[in-house]
């Protein structure tokens, strides 16, 4: 629920921060501990990548979609939609 809709909106490295951040304390409450060192591999244990890497995948999987779909609105900003894309495989 935390990520519902991120990738069809820009975030800012502030946002991304916040995400991280709300993650990670999480992480520091469920398992009782403070030192970051220790919230990463908790983390990394969990399967639970890093908020950009996940939202660089969903975004991917988004305009992948979006490109392939047929109506007006997706063909008037499909040129946007595959650069993006380009540029997030880059």
């Amino acid at each position: 629920m935390l990520l519902y809709g991120t990738e069809a909106c820009p975030l800012t490295r502030t946002r991304l921060s916040s995400l991280n951040y709300v993650i990670s304390s999480s992480f520091r409450e469920i398992f009782n501990v403070r030192l970051n060192e220790i919230v990463f591999l908790c983390r990394s244990m969990y399967n639970c990548s890093n908020i950009e890497d996940i939202l660089r995948i969903r975004k991917r999987r988004f305009l992948q979609k979006y490109c392939t779909l047929d109506n007006i609105v997706c063909a008037l900003c499909r040129h946007q939609a595959e650069t993006e894309l380009v540029s997030l495989e880059t």
